[in-house]
C-alpha cells in the first residue's frame, strides 16, 4: 500500500471515528422514537431535532432510519398483511 494512503487514513482517523459516534448516538434516539411511536416518518423526526436546537440534516435522520432497518408496511394488494400490521412500519 502506498505511503500516502497510510498516512491519509491515519490522519483522518479520528474525525471517521467521531462521525461514527455521532451516527451511532443518532441511531439511538431515532430507535427510541421509533420504538414509542412506530408510526412516525423521517420528517417528524427531523423537525423533533431541530425543536431541540440540534445541528442535523433531513438526510442523516433518513439514513439513521434505514440503518435500523424497519420492516416494510404491508401491500395493498394483499388485504391480510393490513391485519397482521395495521400501524404501519415497526422496528424489529
Amino acid at each position: 500500500m502506498p505511503y500516502h494512503q497510510l498516512r491519509d487514513a491515519r490522519q483522518t482517523a479520528p474525525q471517521r471515528l467521531a462521525r461514527r459516534r455521532q451516527h451511532d448516538r443518532l441511531c439511538d434516539t431515532v430507535r427510541q422514537v421509533v420504538l414509542a411511536q412506530p408510526t412516525t416518518g423521517y420528517r417528524l423526526l427531523y423537525q423533533e431535532r431541530k425543536a431541540r436546537g440540534e445541528r442535523i440534516g433531513l438526510h442523516k435522520v433518513r439514513i439513521a432510519l434505514r440503518d435500523l432497518e424497519p420492516n416494510p408496511a404491508p401491500t395493498t394488494q394483499d388485504p391480510e398483511g393490513w391485519r397482521e400490521c395495521p400501524h404501519g412500519n415497526r422496528v424489529v
